[in-house]
């Protein structure tokens, strides 16, 4: 986890959410996302995740699950602004 102020972002490969309900989650135990979901409740800003290798963005308990496309395939990456009025974000192409 990382902390801008009392904003707390955290960073992880597996993904909890997708766009698609005929794919496959990572975490396909809903217990466990469940248990993680409860976890994050209240306390973090945003959920940063690529496994899915597509933007995607979906709010869950107050909390922003983002799933960030392939930098290595589309040259995609995330920008993160977090100010005294809020955070907001961009996708960008190198």
């Amino acid at each position: 986890m990382i902390s801008a102020g009392p904003r707390i972002f955290v960073f992880s490969h597996v993904n909890l959410f997708v766009g698609d309900p005929v794919k496959a989650l990572q975490l396909a135990y809903e217990k466990e996302r469940a248990r993680l979901v409860s976890i994050l409740y209240g306390r973090v800003s945003i959920a940063f995740s690529g496994h899915l290798h597509k933007n995607l963005s979906r709010e869950a308990g107050g909390v922003n699950y983002m799933s960030i496309n392939d930098f290595r395939g589309s040259g995609t990456y995330c920008r993160v602004f977090v100010t005294n009025h809020g955070i907001t974000y961009s996708f960008e192409n190198l």
